[in-house]
């Protein structure tokens, strides 16, 4: 029997280098990111892996996670691409164990961003009349404001929040007389949007004058005249908000006889 020698060879065979290559077609780019707007679509970039043929690639099965992080630092994880505004990273794994004994895949992570949309505001009365600053007469009644967003998507249902305040202290809403100003802000939840800038507005409600109704024993020129018989004698007076005609109440009359001796003679009234 013939003898052999050096009859054992021991070899390698190393792990494939597949690199990722990302599309990001549709995106803009500021050198640094790639970005998209938000839209209510889900956006983020394709990837497909180079070094290998397009059939040996379509049987590498591949495990892909984003992670958004919003405006507001939270950040969640996703196993598709998603719509909501955000800072993104994605990366891409070998979904098969066979395939991660095989292949090493290099750069298989990509950043990208969803930017959110920027929204106007417009002040309105509650009869819709534009403005920034809003007057009204003291009625007793509260004067809230209205804020009409522009530049949300149909359908989104963005809504703000108004915050009144008056000399420094929040109030629920301007009611009473004074100047107040009202602020709009989005709720946190809404990341998807901001505002392009601060929104205020002046509610200012003024006096209310009041108009005095005497009645009494009024004579042709208008003068309140009694005969003097020992019982007190004065006109009854009436309030009235000129604003809306409802009756105040809350008054105090006075008279002050205009007589030396104070009793026989001319009065007159001061409210």
């Amino acid at each position: 029997d013939a003898l052999y020698s050096n009859s054992t060879l021991e070899f390698i065979i190393e792990k494939r280098n597949v690199k990722v290559e990302w599309n990001f077609d549709g995106a803009k780019s500021d050198g640094q990111f790639y970005s998209w707007t938000y839209d209510g679509y889900a956006h983020g970039p394709v990837a497909y892996l180079t070094g290998v043929s397009s059939e040996q690639a379509g049987l590498i099965d591949l495990d892909f996670t984003y992670t958004c992080v919003d405006r507001l630092g939270n950040s969640a994880t996703y196993s598709a691409a998603q719509s909501k505004a955000g800072d993104y990273s994605v990366t891409v794994a070998l979904l098969n164990a066979a395939d991660a004994k095989n292949i090493i895949l290099t750069n298989n992570t990509a950043s990208y961003k969803i930017n959110a949309i920027a929204l106007s505001l417009e002040w309105t009365d509650t009869d819709g009349a534009a403005g920034s600053e809003f007057n009204f007469g003291f009625d007793g009644k509260a004067h809230p404001v209205n804020a009409v967003i522009h530049g949300a998507l149909a359908g989104d249902g963005v809504n703000v929040i108004i915050s009144y305040v008056k000399d420094g202290r929040e109030v629920v809403q301007p009611s009473g007389v004074g100047t107040y100003t009202a602020e709009a802000k989005l709720p946190l939840s809404f990341t998807n949007y901001y505002l392009d800038k601060v929104y205020t507005c002046q509610i200012v409600i003024s006096s209310a004058e009041a108009k005095v109704e005497w009645t009494g024993n009024a004579d042709k020129n208008g003068a309140f005249v009694w005969t003097y018989n020992g019982q007190a004698k004065a006109p009854s007076v009436k309030v009235v908000n000129s604003v809306d005609g409802s009756e105040i109440t809350s008054y105090t009359a006075e008279y002050a006889a205009v007589s030396a001796d104070g009793t026989v003679g001319a009065y007159s009234s001061v409210k």
